[in-house]
């Protein structure tokens, strides 16, 4: 809802000039590490919906809510066959474009912001929080559509049982894909 109220009043008061909507979808590689809780993982599909305040040449800003849908194998004991969990992460970002002047359709893109995300129906079924910072690089093919490759690092916690400890998964995720922007 906060969310809701910024963009609009940012779209009120004529920040946003030529700005509008995007909309994207990719494939997410993940790479975890060995130490998380659960490092066998992977990609199955991502998205992004982003609304840009400004729309100057050379510098743009805007925020953006990014997901991805992953799957990972739980294995609880060699007695029984894995099993294959699916788990969303969720990600609250703010985000900046900058345009190369000598090639305006390349844009550099930089985010960071919250994350979140629960891996369903497993034995370790508490929600993970922490936060996401990447980088990437869009090419406008189009007027109104663009091809991506982007990379996030995701650092999460988990509060154990015994009420003390943290458990913290480390994530890296490359993102290859297309966008829409409306």
């Amino acid at each position: 809802m906060l969310l809701l109220v910024v963009i609009f009043s940012f779209s009120f008061q004529n920040i946003a000039q030529d700005s509008g909507l995007s909309f994207e979808v990719h494939y997410p590689l993940i790479f975890s590490d060995k130490n998380n809780t659960y490092s066998d993982t992977s990609g199955v599909l991502g998205g992004v919906l982003q609304y840009q305040f400004t729309d100057n040449i050379p510098f743009n800003f805007g925020v953006e809510y990014k997901f991805d849908l992953l799957q990972t194998v739980e294995n609880l004991s060699e007695f029984t066959e894995p099993t294959k969990r699916n788990f969303l992460i969720n990600n609250l970002n703010v985000f900046s474009k900058m345009l190369f002047v000598t090639i305006p359709e390349l844009q550099l893109y930089t985010s960071a912001g919250f994350t979140t995300y629960k891996y369903k129906n497993t034995t370790a079924g508490r929600s993970h929080i922490g936060f996401n910072a990447g980088a990437g690089l869009s090419y406008d093919i189009f007027e109104q559509i663009y091809f991506l490759a982007s990379y996030s690092f995701i650092k999460a916690t988990l509060k154990q049982n015994d009420g003390e400890s943290l458990t913290s998964d480390k994530h890296h995720l490359v993102r290859l894909g297309a966008g829409f922007k409306f």
